[in-house]
């Protein structure tokens, strides 16, 4: 009869338990299609709300749901734009839009663009995500021959701010209100 190393027995249990608690996450970034709007403007409610906590300029209308998803349709029906999604297992947890905008005529450089909406569900973070739609994005940009891209991020939101940062982003303008 053939001994049995207790040692090795008892890791080997302990990888088959690891592994059953380990979840296989399985991450694809894609086009949105008609059918994700719905969630989209589901993410982005989320991220109205969080601006809202930061400042009431940003308060949501109560004809968000609506409005958004109507805007979110032209963007997805654009050719001058285009809707990503990231999904986790077949779930959405993250979104980005990236659509090309014309400058002013005086400027050289006619357009420019523009990445809006990033978002992802918290427990999805950092996990290159955002990254990976991003990247995704400056593809799609540089296949339409745009030069410059920009975005808006609120300086109070510093989650924001350092991830456009390690991103390649820098600051170049200041916007400024007043409230009366």
């Amino acid at each position: 009869m053939k001994s049995i190393n207790l040692d090795n027995l008892q890791k080997s249990f302990s990888d088959i338990f690891l592994f059953q608690e380990t979840e296989i996450k399985i991450m694809i970034v894609r086009k949105a299609k008609i059918k994700d709007v719905d969630e989209i403007t589901n993410l982005n409610y989320l991220l109205m709300k969080y601006h809202e906590k930061i400042d009431k300029y940003y308060e949501i209308n109560k004809d968000h749901r609506k409005i958004h998803n109507k805007y979110v349709k032209k963007l997805i029906r654009s050719k001058n734009a285009l809707v990503l999604v990231a999904e986790v297992n077949g779930k959405i947890v993250g979104t980005m839009y990236g659509a090309i905008k014309k400058r002013p005529p005086v400027m050289e450089v006619k357009k420019f663009g523009h990445l809006g909406d990033a978002f992802i569900l918290k427990k999805y973070r950092k996990q290159g995500i955002g990254k990976k739609l991003t990247k995704e994005l400056m593809k799609w940009f540089k296949s339409k021959r745009v030069k410059f891209v920009e975005l808006e991020a609120d300086i109070r939101n510093e989650t924001a701010m350092k991830s456009w940062e390690s991103l390649g982003f820098k600051s170049f303008m200041v916007k400024m209100k007043k409230i009366f």
